[in-house]
């Protein structure tokens, strides 16, 4: 059939059901063209399982739905179709439709449009020299994946500029390349693709990953379409230093996509600043996510992603969205470490069947993201500075948590956090106020490192590793003797001698150290302290490197068993045993005063190896009692599963560690070794059951024999 309009216009009463030119399963091989307007419909042309069609010289305009919806249709042809969207939700629509054909067509987002043409689940579609005007919603959405490859060339425009359309088949997936497209094209996306690289480049209307893995984007700015960053199927990839800004729905959409990294990326001014859809694994830092609706949400099976290092601003409903829909559930998902400032910070439906947690370890040896010291959960304030964060309480160690958890859960839905984050009067690691230090009170600037631990076993070395520069003490291995929990650990460096000691400690003064500890003085068996001294001070102060000493102070100062490991190009590195924690003091001896030392000894001793009256053991060598010497310094031993050194004297040894899977030869095994003795019963055990085989399998044989014999 052919239906000619011949310049007419057929218009409806703007019903949303309506439709202009409707053609169904039974109606094919139709010829319709020369309509100069079709509008005022819910839907302009609309195609339910019909197929062989020829559309023509055709204009709609302001449908309420779509312009053109076709519905499981094939082979259609659309050419020279002008469509005005006004209130229509797409343009052209093609579902579960295959092989359909659209030729110069002319699409105008004038008002509340909201995507040019759709293509979903539709396959081997050709789409050629189409011009799509938009404001800021979607251009063009075509779906693809193994069974959906659509021809989508070049010559297709969105606002003038060109889209790149791989899909793997039509046109071939750019594998193993790099893309540095400028603002060339107004949209990329990538069907079925590997191990692409995309930077340096600016979209107005998308990125779409479908199935595309082991890919990075990079310094990328997709803003201005309907989604910004969209994968769908897309496992393994990176993205980095990325915008996507002012998009009508999701700054950044993972449907189904697992194991991915985004990093230092900014999402704002969306309806969704993230949203993380049947997706897990996925790590989000340094996220900036502001003026959204939401700024993340967590929808149906999203598990096991993380959120840290990221600001969560001045969005308008919520800061993160956990949103259940039953049977499907956000679960396990790890938010810490960040600043969330909304007028409401986190939005979790009831009914989530597992926890969602707000917080990781505490860990006071870095700073967060607020410029604390501590690790551990996230900054909750609001835009009038009233949030948990700003009003909690703050009186002890660790300083920069507070006090108290806060507990955000939703009926059976479990958020806590545990260790919340509290702004302290502190610059970087230093910190300028009055604190209490044991019975010590002290104000001073203060380089400090802490560290929490939930628990301690026994027979298990626990480290505390220290990465600030200016503190002397870089490592504390810790041996306890019973389980321990709730351990907290704070190394601070002092200015100056520790208020309330009475003297300085023996020698040149290279740094004082207060280790502050708590609930573990009673089931610590010894902790080894490996420090550092700069040469720079070894060198201007003429100090013997060999001299060097951790002294702690109970009631007096006394030296620990010192010895210098190593030294590297900056500094000399000891380690010094310590049966508990208080105030240390890292000292040195000139080389100058060693040898008057020495010099003294000898004019003022007989030296005849008696012990005069008027000699001591300060004055004299001859009262000295020398320490017997039981080992070579540095030599190391196995005392069970014990790895030791002897100290720098050689008069004695000290634990270097518990060896987890046992000591041998004077070192760690790298996993557990069977006893000689073990192995001897082993061999034993495995010729006796050989022999045992061989006799049975011979009187087995011997019977079968016999009763071959017999006849049987």
């Amino acid at each position: 059939m052919i239906f000619d309009c011949n310049g007419h216009i057929i218009s409806g009463d703007g019903d949303d059901s309506g439709y202009g030119i409707y053609l169904s399963s039974g109606s094919n091989n139709n010829v319709i063209r020369d309509c100069i307007n079709i509008s005022y419909f819910g839907t302009g042309i609309n195609l339910y399982s019909s197929s062989n069609n020829v559309f023509q010289n055709i204009t709609i305009s302001y449908n309420s739905l779509y312009g053109i919806n076709i519905y499981s249709g094939s082979d259609n042809i659309f050419t020279n179709i002008i469509s005005y969207l006004k209130g229509e939700i797409v343009g052209i629509n093609i579902y579960l439709s295959d092989y359909n054909n659209l030729t110069d067509i002319s699409i105008n987002n004038e008002d509340h449009g909201l995507i040019g043409i759709q293509l979903y689940l539709s396959g081997n579609n050709s789409l050629h020299n189409i011009s799509i005007n938009k404001s800021v919603r979607g251009g063009l959405y075509a779906y693809g994946d193994s069974s959906h490859r659509n021809n989508i060339d070049t010559s297709n425009r969105i606002n003038g500029k060109p889209l790149q359309y791989f899909d793997g088949y039509y046109k071939l997936c750019p594998d193993n390349s790099t893309l540095n497209y400028n603002d060339t094209y107004s949209q990329v996306t990538f069907v079925g693709c590997n191990n692409i690289v995309l930077h340096n480049t600016t979209v107005i209307d998308s990125v779409y990953l479908f199935y595309t893995n082991n890919s990075e984007i990079f310094d990328v700015n997709s803003s201005y379409g309907y989604d910004g960053i969209y994968f769908w199927g897309s496992n393994n990839n990176t993205v980095t230093n990325t915008t996507s800004s002012s998009n009508y729905d999701e700054g950044i959409y993972l449907f189904d996509s697992d194991r991915n990294s985004f990093t230092y990326i900014i999402t704002d001014n969306n309806s969704y600043g993230v949203t993380l859809s049947s997706s897990s694994d996925n790590n989000f830092t340094n996220i900036t996510s502001r003026y959204n609706d939401y700024g993340l949400l967590f929808d149906e099976v999203g598990d096991n992603n993380t959120v840290t290092g990221s600001r969560i601003e001045d969005n308008s409903i919520a800061g993160i969205y956990l949103h259940s829909d039953p049977p499907k559930f956000p679960e396990y998902n790890l938010i810490y470490n960040n600043i969330l400032n909304n007028s409401l910070n986190l939005k979790i439906d009831d009914n989530i069947t597992n926890p969602n947690y707000l917080n990781t370890s505490l860990d006071c040896s870095t700073g967060n993201i607020i410029g604390g010291n501590c690790i551990g959960g996230n900054y909750w304030t609001n835009p009038g500075g009233t949030g948990f964060s700003d009003k909690c309480v703050d009186d002890s160690v660790p300083y920069g948590v507070c006090d108290s958890y806060y507990n955000l859960s939703n009926g059976t839905s479990v958020a806590i956090d545990y260790y919340p984050l509290k702004t302290i009067e502190a610059t970087g690691s230093e910190e300028n106020i009055p604190r209490h230090a044991g019975s010590n009170e002290y104000t001073a600037t203060l380089m400090y490192a802490a560290a929490f631990w939930k628990e301690i076993k026994p027979d298990n070395v626990t480290i505390m590793n220290i990465n600030k520069e200016d503190i002397g003490i870089k490592e504390i291995e810790i041996l306890v003797a019973n389980i321990t929990k709730s351990v907290y650990i704070n190394v601070i460096k002092l200015e100056s001698r520790p208020v309330g000691v009475a003297h300085e400690a023996p020698g040149r003064i290279y740094q004082y150290i207060h280790i502050i500890h708590k609930n573990i003085e009673h089931s610590m068996k010894e902790a080894v302290i490996t420090f550092s001294v700069n040469k720079s001070w070894i060198e201007s102060n003429n100090i013997d490197k060999d001299t060097v000493t951790l002294n702690r102070y109970t009631d007096k100062w006394d030296r620990l068993p010192t010895t210098l490991m190593y030294e590297d190009s900056v500094s000399v590195y000891y380690r010094a045993k310590t049966p508990g924690f208080s105030y240390f003091a890292i000292t040195g001896e000139q080389v100058s005063e060693v040898a008057e030392i020495k010099s003294n000894i000898t004019n003022i001793c007989n030296n005849n190896g008696v012990c005069e009256t008027g000699e001591s053991a300060e004055n004299c060598s001859d009262c000295m009692q020398q320490s017997e010497v039981v080992c070579t310094p540095g030599q190391r031993r196995c005392l069970g599963k014990e790895l030791q050194e002897c100290d720098w004297e050689g008069s004695g040894w000290y634990r270097i560690k518990t060896c987890l899977y046992g000591c041998s030869e004077g070192r760690c095994r790298e996993k557990q070794g069977v006893p000689a003795d073990y192995r001897l019963l082993i061999i034993i055990g495995i010729v006796s059951a050989m022999i045992a085989c061989v006799y049975f399998a011979r009187r087995y044989l011997i019977k079968i024999q016999k009763k071959s014999r017999r006849g049987l």
